[in-house]
């Protein structure tokens, strides 16, 4: 178990991290038990968490802002990282347990490392300078101050006594860090360098450049011995295979491998889908090459084949850095999500590579079994039933039966006779059946990624909306009729009044209502002035009000039959992201992108209370039957009582989840992270818990 979930503030509940074991565990048996024999308690039960194999070993969350780069000690036990947040952090790697934090950096730190005797800590920043640190105490040894430009890179010497710096000046220096001198400045590239390592031995340098060339210096003659040519694009990292033969580097979206002493072109891996490769690395005994991509997961390929050998998927940004320990039994991450993780390579390898997009569906189909529905990276439809459905059988018995599209699904909707309709990237509008048979196929339904849809109550139209600007109403045998107005992407759509009028959200800043049976504009609710995106609408359970939350730190409500403005709704200070009804239709929650919860009375349009924090943007929200308890997701999921009291934390793997559905009366709850993990969580009933989840 994570150590650094202790560490948390406030802690998470054992009991509650216990319910996430494996079942058949003692441990599992006794938290069970306790949470049962609990009255003042709110626990969750991970229905479905035998049925995944995750790789992440370890997810830490210790810095405030984007972690530039990791890199395991050279025995693999700890951990350094740093970040734009200017420290750089000592940690276990087992645990996540933090030992140091070094300040002294006056901006974005880029780079850190262990000396290869493991007594010192070598990092570089955008405020200039290359500073060394002791390892063991975090005390600052030396400042070097010569570069002129921000140092994107700094690497040692084998024998600990060098370190080689690379700077957006296009020099590269090398330091001796015994006599803390500066020993040369290399110049040979014609724009900023972003990469530079030793080699093996110590007798050659690499070095990658904005100017598309990776060049091999011979230290010895101080000059370039290799000028490779090969990228079309800038370099964004390159390194040296453990026996010094062979260069990796990366550009775009290709990894090539090359011959150190000539240049020759060996191999090239391809990222998936074309994503930027931002970082690679060799595994230690030179077999495998893992890199950390633009899409937010990091890929590991075959070093002679090029095959890809694993996927790992959780990270929520930009996957700056990779690297193996000194085994290459695990890999660790560094992202702009500010998160640092570390996987298995191993079970990373020997897992289905299929992870689930976060954009579902959930509900409980006329039989009683719970039906789940998702979109997965390979842009099929993946579909599960009941509380333990298991996703990694599914992957496999369910490949052939859903279509395969060649491009993203981006929305999904279930309706009442069990038909899925989803939309792609392309625009595309399909309907299939359960077993995938294809129902409708609109290939061409909107001109641009259609972000939402759903169903009328009865299932017989469908309503859709896109990055084109439009609505779409779709009746079965009929032409589809259009909504035109608003002048940015609509994001949203939502049905009310008895399914007889649509509401639509837009970045345009507008809310607008449409007649569902002609298509004609109704009214509209612009939130500003400014013409800011809305990014979440809802409509009150008794459908009297709508509401919208914008990027202008407000949220309003509006009255639902004429669209004027009820109340303005300040008190936030970052972009409010969710908002949501509560289902008495007294109160809204909303959240905002500081991870903080208002509760507002919508009467007086007041504050009622605010719900302790998250630490990520809120993204959705959900309401108990009684209104007095909601969830809500971000980082992690988090339940509370209406007064603000938080009751119950749930860590997730990966980094956020996106949305949560809620059903069967407040006691199950429904997510996907950004590992494409599934989540059915089902309340754990005790002596006071009634129907409507209320104690």
């Amino acid at each position: 178990m994570n150590v650094h979930y202790f560490m948390e503030k406030p802690a998470y509940d054992v009991t509650q991290l216990a319910l996430c074991q494996h079942a058949d565990t003692e441990v599992f048996r006794q938290a069970l038990q306790r949470a049962k024999d609990n009255p003042q308690s709110f626990y969750v039960d991970w229905s479905n968490k035998e049925s995944f194999i995750y790789s992440c070993l370890l997810t830490n969350k210790g810095h405030e802002s984007a972690v530039k780069c990791a890199q395991f000690s050279p025995r693999g036990s700890k951990v350094v990282s740093c970040s734009s947040d200017k420290t750089i952090k000592v940690w276990d790697s087992q645990s996540g347990q933090e030992y140091l934090s070094m300040t002294g950096h006056t901006d974005f730190v880029n780079w850190c490392c262990y000396s290869p005797d493991a007594t010192m800590i070598a990092s570089c920043s955008d405020d200039k300078t290359v500073r060394i640190w002791n390892s063991h105490d975090g005390g600052l040894i030396h400042t070097f101050r010569v570069h002129e430009e921000e140092v994107s890179m700094c690497a040692w010497s084998h024998d600990s006594t060098r370190i080689v710096s690379c700077c957006n000046d296009w020099y590269i220096r090398i330091w001796d860090v015994v006599k803390a001198t500066l020993i040369s400045e290399i110049a040979g590239h014609d724009d900023a360098v972003r990469a530079c390592q030793f080699s093996p031995d110590d007798q050659y340098l690499i070095s990658g450049s904005q100017d598309c060339t990776v060049k091999v210096w011979d230290l010895a003659k101080d000059r370039w011995i290799v000028d490779y040519k090969g990228h079309d694009a800038p370099v964004s990292s390159c390194c040296f295979s453990p026996d010094g033969k062979n260069i990796a580097s990366s550009s775009e979206h290709f990894v090539q491998i090359w011959i150190a002493q000539t240049g020759q072109l060996l191999n090239t891996c391809e990222s998936k889908n074309g994503m930027l490769v931002l970082h690679c690395v060799y595994s230690p005994d030179g077999t495998q090459i893992a890199a950390g991509l633009s899409d937010f997961s990091i890929q590991i390929w075959d070093s002679t084949s090029t095959n890809t050998l694993a996927l790992f998927k959780g990270h929520s940004g930009w996957v700056y850095v990779v690297d193996f320990d000194h085994t290459g039994d695990r890999l660790l991450s560094g992202a702009d999500d500010g998160t640092t993780m570390i996987w298995d390579v191993e079970s990373g390898q020997n897992q289905d590579m299929v992870g689930l997009k976060r954009d579902f569906a959930a509900m409980y189909t006329e039989d009683d079994n719970l039906l789940v529905v998702a979109p997965d990276l390979t842009n099929r439809i993946r579909i599960t039933k009941g509380h333990n459905g298991n996703i990694a059988k599914l992957n496999r018995s369910c490949s052939t039966l859903t279509p395969l599209e060649d491009c993203r699904i981006r929305c999904c909707a279930i309706s009442a006779h069990d038909e899925i309709a989803y939309g792609t990237d392309k625009g595309q509008v399909k309907v299939i059946s359960l077993g995938g048979q294809v129902l409708h196929d609109c290939p061409h339904g909107h001109n641009g990624p259609v972000r939402w849809l759903c169903y009328t109550q009865d299932g017989k139209v469908l309503i859709t909306c896109s990055d084109d600007k439009t609505i779409k109403i779709w009746k079965e045998g009929a032409e589809a009729i259009v909504c035109t107005g608003h002048t940015e992407s609509v994001r949203k759509c939502r049905l009310f009044d008895k399914d007889t009028k649509i509401l639509s959200s837009s970045w345009d800043g507008t809310l607008k209502v449409w007649d569902s049976r002609s298509g004609k504009l109704i009214y509209t609710c612009q939130h500003n002035d400014r013409s800011e995106w809305i990014l979440s609408c809802d409509i009150s359970p008794d459908q009297s009000m709508l509401a919208s939350a914008s990027v202008d730190t407000t949220a309003k409500i509006w009255n639902a039959e004429n669209g004027e403005l009820i109340h303005n709704i300040k008190g936030h200070r970052d972009c409010v992201r969710s908002c949501k009804f509560s289902t008495d239709n007294s109160l809204i929650a909303t959240g905002d992108d500081q991870g903080i919860v208002k509760i507002w009375n919508t009467k007086t349009g007041t504050i009622e209370s605010t719900c302790g924090k998250h630490h990520c943007w809120v993204t959705d929200i959900r309401w108990s039957p009684d209104s007095q308890r909601l969830v809500s997701v971000s980082e992690n999921i988090k339940w509370w009582t209406v007064n603000g009291k938080c009751l119950q934390t749930l860590p997730i793997k990966g980094s956020f989840s996106k949305y949560i559905e809620v059903l069967d009366n407040y006691k199950t709850f429904i997510t996907i992270d950004s590992a494409g993990i599934l989540y059915i969580l089902t309340a754990i009933e005790n002596k006071s818990t009634n129907i409507n989840g209320a104690k």
